[in-house]
Formats: structure tokens, C-alpha cells, sequence
């Protein structure tokens, strides 16, 4: 699983995301294993912290462990100042940290909103075997969605096996998946397998329902 991908769970997990990132993580871990697995393992490591440490914070700390009181000083009126200056950088750092992260994760929200619009489009119109690319602005990250076969449920829905690239300046990640229409231009992915055969006669001509 990528780093981005992993960022974002633990947005999730933290409770930082927003309607649209709550959306695009709900995808992400209804497409992929790997992805349920890794918020797992970030609850786990969270109950097994809270156990640790939790009794802790409620002990009384020894007196052995105080520190000292702190002798008078000529720079007791200075001392006060050069650490608020300190507190004061140290917040500047925080924030800007914080709005980098921020940023980092609405491009990631934005990335897989467009990847999902792009397999919708590309399922909906596209004959199998044609690839339909994306690219974003920046070029930062870019996706391929390819139709593979198209067939037909026995409770007569259409469903698509189709191919995904996507590469961002980590690298290159690609998955296969299979999708079922349900509604104009909807077609979420579904654990499935498809028949021997199929509907290519249909997706020749793009499936246009």
C-alpha cells in the first residue's frame, strides 16, 4: 500500500477527515484488503498504547522525581522571555506543520475523487480494451482505467472486469477489479467472479445503458 493511501487512514482513524475524505477512505476500504488490514493494525496499536499507559497518567509521581526549586537567578526576568520567544517559534513550526499535512490530505481526497469519477466514466461509456487516462494539473499523479470484459448477472446487471494504474512521483500501483452498474454512470466495485463468458459483443460498442 502507498504512503499516501496510509496518510490518509490515519487521517481517518485520528477522526480529521471531512465528508469528501470519509468518502474516498470508505472506497479505499471496500476496494482493498491491504487497506482494512493497515487500519486495523493502527487500532490495535492504539488499545494496546492506551493500556500501557493510561494507569499511569491517574499515580502519583514520587517525591524523589520532583525537581528541585529553582534558586534564585540574575536571569529570572529574562528566563520567562526567551522562553515564551521559544513557545512562540515552536507554535509557528506546529501550524505550518499542520497545514501541510492538511494539504497533503486534500490532495489525496481530491486524487481519489477524480480517480473513482474517471472509472465511472470509462465503465459507463468505453468499449473493452480501450484505455481512458487522467492526469492531474500539476501532473503530480496520473491514472489509467481499462475495461476489460463486460457480462451479464443472473439477476440481470451488467458488470465490468476492468484494470487501474495509478502512478504518483512514488511509483506505479496497479489492481484489477470488477464493477457492476447501479445507475447512470454508478458503478461500484463488488466481490465477484466472472462467467466464462461474456458480453464482449455489448462492450464492442461501449456499454450504453
Amino acid at each position: 500500500m502507498k504512503e499516501h493511501e496510509q496518510t490518509l487512514i490515519t487521517a481517518f482513524h485520528d477522526r480529521e477527515l471531512d465528508a469528501q475524505g470519509l468518502s474516498a477512505v470508505q472506497e479505499l476500504l471496500g476496494c482493498s484488503a491491504e487497506a482494512k488490514a493497515y487500519l486495523e493494525e493502527i487500532r490495535q496499536t492504539d488499545r494496546l498504547l492506551h493500556s500501557a499507559f493510561d494507569p499511569i497518567l491517574h499515580e502519583t509521581i514520587p517525591a524523589g522525581l520532583l525537581p528541585p526549586k529553582p534558586q534564585a537567578s540574575p536571569w529570572r526576568y529574562a528566563m520567562p522571555m526567551a522562553l515564551a520567544a521559544s513557545l512562540a517559534l515552536l507554535a509557528v513550526f506546529v501550524i505550518r506543520q499542520m497545514d501541510s499535512d492538511q494539504m497533503l490530505r486534500d490532495q489525496l481526497i481530491l486524487m481519489h475523487q477524480e480517480i473513482a469519477q474517471l472509472r465511472h466514466q470509462t465503465l459507463e461509456n468505453t468499449p473493452s480494451g480501450t484505455p481512458v487516462s487522467w492526469s492531474a494539473p500539476t501532473g503530480e499523479f496520473r491514472a489509467q482505467v481499462t475495461p476489460l470484459k463486460t457480462y451479464r448477472t443472473a439477476d440481470n446487471r451488467f458488470c465490468r472486469e476492468y484494470e487501474e494504474r495509478v502512478e504518483d512521483e512514488q511509483g506505479v500501483e496497479l489492481r484489477r477489479g470488477i464493477a457492476c452498474r447501479a445507475g447512470k454512470a454508478l458503478w461500484p466495485d463488488r466481490q465477484a467472479t466472472p462467467p466464462a463468458t461474456g458480453l464482449e459483443s455489448a462492450a464492442g460498442q461501449g456499454v450504453k445503458l
